[in-house]
């Protein structure tokens, strides 16, 4: 554990265009690259021009029409569609065609109050355009009425961003899994936090974004949760995915992010959520208004 204390100049007052940045870069994608993905006549995804003909060359089950591609109905349940897209990634892999991916599942369904379709390794997902869902925790302390706040530093083997600064708690949403369950599961994974103490935890908010990189779409929406933790708590990792933990003044978290690129992507949004929210940024600081409307922007 590392303790950082204080240490910024009293005349320090954050950019907060960084913060449009930070948002603008967490939605950057050109969706004419992609095209609408339907299965059971629901929408559900997006597929790249690019790779839809590398499907197209694997598996006679992805028909084109004018507008979209629609799966046919060969596979016509939950069981036929997983294991369809399991046998099909894990070819695909093997052909070096797609980036190696997670042994978890997510569902796949319209939103997440409906019953999933079918599941799919975690990681390809974006390739197909499909909704994810995942949680994020602000675990802060409060010491002589200052704010602190546990920060993470992710693993250097880790596949997505490694080495980036994270929340305390966050990851994805696994089929079978309720939010709050998951919650607790990442929780004694990552950081140890007893299962008690996330009683206290306070859902707070729901982030969504969209972001493409190369023929991946990747359409997040994260279930936010602020945590106040006791003083004498410290986070212990469980599953390797985090080099160390920092108990860092939110003096300090505020001057990293007006980095570019110390913070996981979506960490950004979920921490800018969290100065609005605790009065950190504030009506008198510029941009405000138009943070938190960008912030809240609705996805397709």
């Amino acid at each position: 554990m590392t303790i950082i204390q204080p240490h910024l100049s009293t005349d320090f007052y954050p950019n907060s265009n960084i913060y449009l940045e930070h948002i603008a870069r967490n939605n950057r994608y050109n969706l004419a690259e992609f095209r609408p993905f339907y299965i059971d006549s629901q929408l559900i995804g997006y597929i790249s021009k690019e790779f839809f003909n590398v499907l197209q060359s694997q598996s006679p089950y992805f028909l084109e029409t004018p507008q979209s591609i629609v799966l046919s109905t060969e596979l016509h349940n939950f069981e036929l569609k997983s294991s369809f897209f399991d046998t099909l990634l894990h070819s695909l892999l093997n052909q070096k065609l797609i980036d190696p991916f997670r042994d978890e599942f997510y569902g796949v369904a319209p939103s997440l109050e409906k019953k999933p379709l079918f599941k799919i390794r975690r990681g390809a997902s974006s390739y197909f355009g499909f909704r994810n869902y995942g949680v994020h925790l602000n675990g802060y302390v409060m010491k002589n009425d200052h704010m602190f706040m546990w920060i993470g530093k992710r693993s250097s083997t880790k596949q997505m961003a490694p080495n980036k600064l994270d929340h305390i708690v966050g990851g994805g949403l696994p089929i079978g899994l309720s939010v709050f369950e998951n919650l607790v599961k990442e929780s004694k994974e990552e950081a140890n936090i007893p299962a008690d103490y996330l009683e206290r935890a306070k859902a707070v908010n729901g982030i969504s974004y969209c972001r493409q990189t190369g023929p991946k779409l990747r359409r997040d929406t994260i279930f936010v949760y602020d945590l106040e933790l006791p003083a004498n708590f410290v986070p212990n990792n469980e599953d390797g995915e985090v080099e160390n933990f920092m108990l860092i003044p939110i003096e300090e978290v505020i001057a990293y992010l007006q980095e570019d690129d110390l913070f996981k992507f979506n960490c950004n949004l979920v921490l800018i959520d969290f100065l609005i929210r605790h009065g950190f940024l504030t009506p008198d600081d510029s941009n405000y208004l138009k943070i938190i409307a960008e912030l809240r922007q609705t996805q397709f």
